[in-house]
């Protein structure tokens, strides 16, 4: 048992030898923020929105605004599920979200050419092709043209 969960039981709730008398739904939960209790995390985000309320008008989207302030306390509660939670389950669903969530996503760039399409002339063609099979202009020429 993680020493934050310790804090939702009583002494009543612990037999002499230190078990748990018996078995509640309450040694499955986990505290939302390690060390913070909840009047604290209602004060912290009661803070967020008022701060979200002094901003100028146009104001950002509440959420968007919100998840940013927030992001080193989300931060700090995925790592810990993904390095200390008490099944691999969880773990394992905290680890690729980290992986896939807090890496940038690659910026897709897209190439604007400056070279005009228009059709080559056929000297030009012909000037390549003999570049590209080493075979001179003059004998292409007699390739192409009908007997």
């Amino acid at each position: 048992m993680r020493p934050e969960q310790v804090e939702i039981y009583t002494d009543e709730d612990f037999a002499e030898d230190g078990r748990l008398k018996h078995y509640t739904t309450r040694d499955k939960r986990s505290p939302l923020l390690p060390s913070t209790t909840p009047k604290e995390l209602t004060v912290k985000l009661d803070g967020i929105r008022a701060k979200w309320l002094e901003l100028s008008e146009p104001r950002p989207e509440f959420l968007e605004w919100a998840t940013e302030a927030l992001k080193p306390d989300l931060f700090r509660e995925l790592a810990t599920a993904a390095l200390a939670a008490r099944t691999p389950t969880v773990r394992q669903g905290a680890i690729r979200t980290l992986l896939e969530f807090t890496k940038a996503k690659p910026k897709q760039a897209f190439e604007v050419s400056t070279v005009s399409q228009e059709p080559a002339e056929p000297q030009e063609l012909m000037a390549v092709f003999s570049q590209v099979f080493g075979i001179p202009v003059l004998e292409l020429e007699k390739l192409i043209k009908p007997n």
